[in-house]
C-alpha cells in the first residue's frame, strides 16, 4: 500500500517509528512535514504546504493519507479532498485546546474516512465532536523495543538521583518545586527551553538538554524515575519508552490513554494528591525504595512487550488503512 504520512513536526519520532515499521512490512511510506506552528500556524505557510501536498499527490497519488496533529489534518483534508484520497486522522486530546483547534479537529475528524483514537479515553470526546463510532478505531501509540531496551548505553550522570521529563513549552513549575524539595535529586528536562529563574534553576539542579531520536534511549536509561505530566506533548509515548527501558514511571495526567498505560502500583505510580506536595511524597518514596523501582521496571517491560510493540501497532494501523480505502471505494 502507498501511504502518505503528514505531520506538522519535523522528525516526529512516533511518526518516523510507525513509518519504519510499515515500510518493514512491505508498504511504501512517504512522510510530509512542515514547521507550521501547532497553535497558530501562519496562514501563508499552511497554504504553501497544502499546495505542495496537492502537487505531490496529483503526480503520484497515495492509497491513503494519515494525518497526525490538527494543523496537519487540516492541510491533508484540503489537499486530498479534490483528489478523492481517503484520509485517516489520529486524534489528540482537545481538553485544554482553544476553540479554533476544536473547530478544526471537528471538521477533520468528520471528513476523515477513519479516525484513530489512541485510547478508549478519547471516545467520549470524539463522539461529542460528532464522529460516528463506526468510523473510530482505537489503536495505541507504539514503542520500538529494538531501540528502547533495558540494556544499552546510558548518558553519564553524577551521584544525585535523576528524574527525567519532557516539556516542549516550558519547564513544569510543580515538578521543579517537587525536585527542589528532595535532598539529593536533579531534574533533567529534554526538548524544552531553559528553566525559568528561581531557586531550583539557580542551584543547578534543573538541567535542560536536547535529545535527538538516537540519543533518547540512553537518556531515558540514565533516569531513576520518568515523570509524565500534562506538560508533555504525548505523555503516553514517553511512559512507554521509559517502561521499555526498565525505568519506573510517575504519571500526573490521565489524558492520552495514560490511565491505561501506567497502571497504578504495577508499572508506576499516580499521585493521589495533586501539586508539588503529592509529587514529593511519591518521588521521595520511590527514590528511597530501589526494590520497588525494580519491580515496576520489570512489570513495565512486560506490559510494553505485551501491548505496545511497534510491529503490532503497525499491523493494526494497516488494517485501519485498508478499511478506509474500502469505505471510500464503496
Amino acid at each position: 500500500m502507498r501511504i502518505a504520512m503528514v505531520t506538522s513536526v519535523e522528525s516526529d519520532l512516533p511518526v518516523v517509528d510507525l513509518s519504519g515499521a510499515l515500510t518493514g512490512s512491505g508498504h511504501h511510506v512517504v512522510v510530509h512535514s512542515t514547521r507550521a506552528a501547532e497553535e497558530s500556524g501562519p496562514q501563508r505557510q499552511l497554504e504553501s504546504f497544502v499546495a505542495a501536498l496537492r502537487e505531490s499527490w496529483a503526480a503520484e497519488p497515495p492509497d491513503v493519507v494519515h494525518a497526525h496533529r490538527w494543523t496537519s489534518g487540516l492541510a491533508a483534508m484540503v489537499a486530498a479532498r479534490p483528489l478523492d484520497i481517503p484520509i485517516v486522522h489520529t486524534y489528540q486530546d482537545t481538553t485544554r485546546a482553544p476553540a479554533e483547534r476544536v473547530d478544526v479537529e471537528r471538521a477533520v475528524c468528520r471528513s476523515a474516512a477513519r479516525v484513530v483514537a489512541t485510547s478508549d479515553d478519547d471516545l467520549p470526546a470524539l463522539l461529542r465532536l460528532g464522529v460516528r463510532r463506526a468510523s473510530i478505531a482505537v489503536v495505541p501509540y507504539g514503542v520500538d523495543w529494538n531501540r528502547f531496551t533495558p540494556d544499552g548505553p546510558r548518558v553519564p550522570r553524577g551521584s544525585a538521583h535523576r528524574i527525567l521529563t519532557a516539556a516542549s513549552h516550558g519547564v513544569p513549575r510543580e515538578l521543579v518545586a517537587a525536585v527542589h524539595a528532595l535532598p539529593d535529586a536533579e531534574l533533567v528536562v529534554f526538548d524544552g527551553p531553559p528553566p525559568a529563574a528561581g531557586p531550583a534553576a539557580a542551584d543547578g539542579r534543573v538541567v535542560r538538554v536536547q535529545a535527538g531520536p538516537g540519543d533518547l534511549p540512553a537518556l531515558v536509561r540514565s533516569a531513576d524515575i520518568v515523570v509524565c505530566g500534562p506538560w508533555c506533548d504525548r505523555p503516553s509515548i514517553l511512559a512507554m519508552q521509559a517502561m521499555a527501558c526498565g525505568v519506573a514511571v510517575v504519571s500526573t495526567t490521565s489524558v492520552g490513554g495514560m490511565s491505561d498505560v501506567v497502571v497504578h502500583r504495577v508499572a508506576g505510580m499516580v499521585p493521589a494528591q495533586g501539586g508539588p506536595g503529592g509529587l514529593v511524597r511519591v518521588l521521595s518514596g520511590l527514590l528511597a525504595d530501589h526494590a520497588r523501582r525494580e519491580a515496576y521496571a520489570i512489570a513495565g517491560i512486560d506490559r510494553v512487550l505485551a501491548r505496545y510493540g511497534l510491529d503490532r501497532v503497525a499491523e493494526d494501523i494497516a488494517d485501519v488503512y485498508a478499511s478506509a480505502v474500502r469505505r471510500e471505494g464503496s
